[in-house]
C-alpha cells in the first residue's frame, strides 16, 4: 500500500544569509505549489484539422497562509520567518532563496529563487489571531540541488 504524506510534512523555508541556514516560515496553516506550462499549439496543412501541442515555458508559483508571528524584533522568534520577514524582503524588492521540504525520504527538497508577488495580512478585531498570506513566483526553475550546500 502506498504511504500517504501528511500536509504538515511539506514545509517552506527561506535562506537567511546571516544564520547561513534555512529558516522555516513559521506557523503556516497551508501552502501550495502550482506548476504550469505555456502550452504551444500548432496546426498545419500536413494534418488538416489536427492540433498538436507541446510544452512551452514552465512557471512555478508558491502560495502560503499562516499566523502572523514576530520574527524580526529583539524579543521575537528569530528562528523562523513570518510576514514581517517576508514583507521586509518585499519592500526591499529582494529575491530570496526558498527550500520546499517534500516529506519524501529519497527526494528531500526543492529549491528556488523567488520574488514575493504579494504579501497581504488580515488584522481582525477581537481575540482572533492575525493571519497573513503570500504568493511567491519562482525565478527560473525549481531545483533538487541546494545552492547553499
Amino acid at each position: 500500500m502506498a504511504t500517504r504524506i501528511k500536509g504538515e510534512n511539506l514545509r517552506f523555508s527561506v535562506w537567511d544569509a546571516t544564520a547561513e541556514d534555512y529558516l522555516p516560515i513559521g506557523c503556516l496553516i497551508s501552502n501550495d505549489i502550482n506548476a504550469s506550462t505555456n502550452v504551444i499549439e500548432a496546426q498545419d496543412k500536413c494534418n488538416p484539422g489536427v492540433v498538436s501541442v507541446d510544452y512551452g515555458t514552465n512557471t512555478y508559483e508558491l502560495s502560503l497562509e499562516g499566523y502572523y508571528v514576530d520574527s524580526i524584533s529583539s524579543t521575537g522568534d528569530n528562528n523562523v520567518a513570518s510576514h514581517d520577514y517576508l514583507f521586509a524582503k518585499f519592500q526591499a524588492k529582494e529575491k530570496i532563496d526558498i527550500k520546499i521540504d517534500t516529506g519524501i525520504a529519497d527526494k528531500t527538497a526543492y529549491y528556488g529563487k523567488v520574488i514575493i508577488a504579494d504579501a497581504p495580512a488580515s488584522f481582525p478585531s477581537g481575540d482572533d489571531f492575525v493571519t497573513f498570506s503570500a504568493t511567491l513566483r519562482v525565478d527560473g526553475d525549481l531545483l533538487t540541488v541546494d545552492p547553499h550546500a
